[in-house]
């Protein structure tokens, strides 16, 4: 008896399967039309379509933002980017990133568009740091945005502060704008063109 139901099962399944119509492949009511093209009706029939010459520009080959990018020459030095703020954070970032080797991003708050950054060997942190020549320096890199310029300041950070006098401070402050102005202007690998 059990073999007869499972044959009977089996037989209504096969033939459920087995239907030649399909309703999905019926209607076809619900399928998306090309969109109709305007036609110049005082144009010859050869000469129904305009011909688009313009072009796509090509990516620049080059990497960096060129002169997106500059140093003021006011006291304390400044690093300016042409570009509006939450695109110079971005920016910004990438060339921190680049720069792996010799600073690190320790935290940041892009509400206050802030980055903290340290530079200096991680290796020489620890309990023998005394021996090593490497010192650690925090950094504060804080940015302002006006317009379509945003500048970026840096600073050493608030422990660091007070442990050397003002010149080193400025030498030190002045030597990471001028890296992260490198990277900016020559070096940069950013997704997007920048603009």
């Amino acid at each position: 008896m059990q073999r007869v139901i499972k044959s009977i099962l089996l037989v209504t399944a096969l033939v459920s399967c087995g239907t030649d119509k399909d309703s999905r492949y019926q209607d076809i009511s619900h399928l998306e039309r090309p969109p109709t093209l305007p036609v110049n009706p005082s144009a010859s029939p050869n000469e129904s379509y305009a011909v688009d010459d313009s072009r796509i520009e090509k990516r620049q080959s080059n990497t960096g933002l060129g002169d997106k990018v500059y140093l003021t020459n006011a006291t304390p030095l400044q690093l300016r980017i042409r570009m509006p703020i939450d695109k110079a954070w971005y920016a910004l970032a990438q060339a921190l990133k680049q720069s792996r080797d010799t600073l690190k991003i320790t935290d940041y708050d892009r509400d206050k568009k802030i980055y903290y950054v340290s530079s200096g060997d991680e290796s020489s942190a620890g309990f023998f740091s005394f021996l090593s020549d490497n010192k650690k320096i925090n950094y504060v890199l804080s940015m302002k945005g006006a317009g379509g310029e945003t500048a970026v300041m840096a600073n050493l950070a608030a422990e660091q502060s007070g442990t050397t006098d003002n010149q080193d401070s400025n030498n030190e402050t002045e030597k990471l704008l001028r890296m992260l102005y490198g990277i900016l202007h020559d070096d940069l690998k950013l997704e997007y063109n920048g603009s």
